[in-house]
């Protein structure tokens, strides 16, 4: 791996792609550190999510989540979970891109809807709001979809077990010359 770039893989994607998931999975397979954005903003303004877009806005969620990314992008041998809008500033874009590899789990609106619509989570994703709609998941996949193309790998997890998402991203960390 290039110097300037920390052992760091970034997992980005929409909501539902298995940021989380696939996160956990790569953590305990290679004995790496493991965060997931939103917990870490979270613990860091003692406050969710939902409540930070509702009381102060996303302009403020996202200055947040520059800072947090600025704290974390020095870390090594780390797995980060994005949140699904991360990219969309260019100021992130540019540190995950020169802070680590950067994965894009991808799934087709219909999958997304599935799985966000089978999950019992803590959190109401914010854009999408309780009741997340195939329009809706649509139209931000197709908002997304050019922020995203930043990985340098991406993986499309339609009908694919977690264990082949993982692997494949392992095979791909073991290509680079990536050690774990």
């Amino acid at each position: 791996m290039s110097s300037q770039k920390n052992n760091i893989v970034f997992l980005i994607g929409l909501p539902g792609s298995g940021k989380t998931h696939i996160g956990n999975l790569l953590s305990e397979s290679m004995s790496w550190n493991f965060i997931d954005m939103d917990d870490h903003i979270e613990k860091y303004t003692k406050n969710t999510i939902s409540n930070i877009f509702k009381n102060f806005g996303e302009a403020y969620f996202r200055k947040i989540e520059f800072e947090a990314l600025q704290n974390l992008k020095s870390l090594k041998n780390t797995i980060i979970s994005t949140g699904g809008g991360c990219v969309l500033s260019d100021k992130n874009k540019s540190i995950i891109k020169n802070s680590g590899i950067v994965v894009w789990l991808k799934a087709e609106p219909e999958t997304l809807h599935d799985r966000l619509n089978n999950l019992n989570n803590k959190n109401i994703r914010p854009l999408l709001g309780k009741n997340v709609t195939l329009d809706k998941i649509f139209d931000l996949s197709e908002e997304r979809k050019n922020h995203y193309s930043i990985a340098d790998l991406t993986i499309t997890t339609d009908n694919k077990t977690t264990k082949a998402v993982k692997d494949e991203i392992i095979n791909f960390l073991r290509s680079k010359n990536i050690e774990y």
